[in-house]
């Protein structure tokens, strides 16, 4: 489901598929692991199940209150779900936790969502910016700043992270972003629908 949302995927339907085929084995052996209810919670957050996620992390971390990830993606869940200072509570609390862990560089990234989903667009924007920083490889974060500096009216930034974006991975386009953003679940910002917020972004790159 990582694969999904980030482009990866040839086939995103097969590999849903293969994702819950999966975690279905894994329930089956290890029903309370908490990083198997971990790794339901996430794919259950990526293909917008938004509510379940947020109850099999809350699971997990009830088990283990110490995996950082965990609480992140639940942070980045409560945002979607409505409380935006919860959630972004949570993610920050996991990033001043474990700057070590080989998730941290994900971490700004859902902080975006957050910020994007309580209307906070310029807080939204130095996220996405701190989100490149820590992995100037992963093309979903140059989208982010792109979604951000449009929200913003910053046309012409808008453009050249655009470009930075095709320099990572030239086949990732706005209509790849609109289909992960959609299967997630986004629900846009206090004033645009998540259709809305795409459509704006298409108008101010001029596709």
């Amino acid at each position: 489901t990582q694969s999904i949302i980030s482009g990866y995927s040839d086939d995103p339907a097969r590999d849903v598929q293969r994702a819950f085929a999966l975690l279905t084995e894994a329930r089956a052996i290890a029903p309370r692991d908490p990083q198997v209810l971990m790794g339901a919670g996430i794919a259950s957050f990526f293909t917008g199940q938004t509510q379940e996620a947020q109850r099999l992390l809350t699971e997990s971390l009830a088990i283990d209150p110490n995996e950082p990830h965990a609480a992140a993606i639940l942070g980045f869940a409560t945002c979607y779900l409505g409380d935006a200072e919860r959630g972004s509570l949570l993610i920050e609390r996991a990033e001043t936790r474990a700057p070590r862990h080989p998730r941290y560089a994900l971490w700004a990234n859902y902080r975006v969502g957050c910020e994007a989903v309580a209307g906070d667009l310029d807080a939204g924007r130095r996220a996405a910016y701190e989100a490149i920083d820590r992995n100037p490889n992963y093309v979903v974060n140059y989208f982010l700043a792109v979604i951000t500096e449009c929200l913003l009216g910053n046309t012409e930034q808008a453009l050249v992270m655009r470009e930075e974006s095709r320099r990572v991975n030239a086949n990732y386009t706005l209509a790849t972003f609109d289909a992960a953003s959609k299967q997630a679940n986004f629900p846009g910002t206090p004033d645009m629908t998540q259709e809305e917020v795409i459509e704006n972004t298409r108008v101010c790159l001029g596709e």
